[in-house]
């Protein structure tokens, strides 16, 4: 009985301590926890019984040494970041985000849009996958990754 007493003692003694040590990054994890209500409550696109996959593979995935996306929410692949910069969308982001699309080699997401969503500025940007690079043009990239993997393989 006294064993686990002070075992109790000890593990609430290590809660303070890790508690008072880290609370400012709690905080802040608490803070980016409460944007995504926030921001993704704004729009109702995702709400409902829509389906979703966290850290989703792709049918190209093993290929490429086991990509994987942040989450897929209905028709929308999802790059989440917690970055501190003003403005963090960059170019390599919307590429891997594209690299992943062609890495599902059959559709099975079938991802019509990537979203960024940055939880330090409370940003949500969503862009159709349409709008950088046809529908056509998609179809044949997939393809030639497809073959370009399998020849590797």
């Amino acid at each position: 009985m006294r064993t686990t007493g002070r075992i109790l003692n000890e593990e609430i003694n290590l809660a303070k301590a890790i508690n008072a040590d880290y609370k400012p990054t709690l905080t802040d994890i608490s803070n980016i926890r409460k944007t995504f209500d926030e921001t993704l409550g704004k729009s109702s696109k995702y709400i409902g019984d829509i389906p979703y996959y966290i850290n989703p593979t792709f049918a190209g995935s093993k290929a490429v040494g086991g990509a994987d996306a942040n989450m897929i929410i209905g028709d929308t692949i999802w790059k989440i970041k917690s970055t501190a910069i003003t403005k963090p969308l960059i170019l390599d982001d919307i590429l891997q985000q594209i690299g992943d699309i062609l890495l599902d080699y059959n559709n099975f997401y079938s991802i019509k849009n990537i979203s960024f969503y940055y939880t330090r500025q409370k940003s949500l940007i969503t862009v159709p996958v349409s709008k950088l690079i046809s529908d056509s043009n998609l179809l044949k990239l997939k393809r030639k990754s497809q073959q370009f993997t399998n020849n590797k393989e």
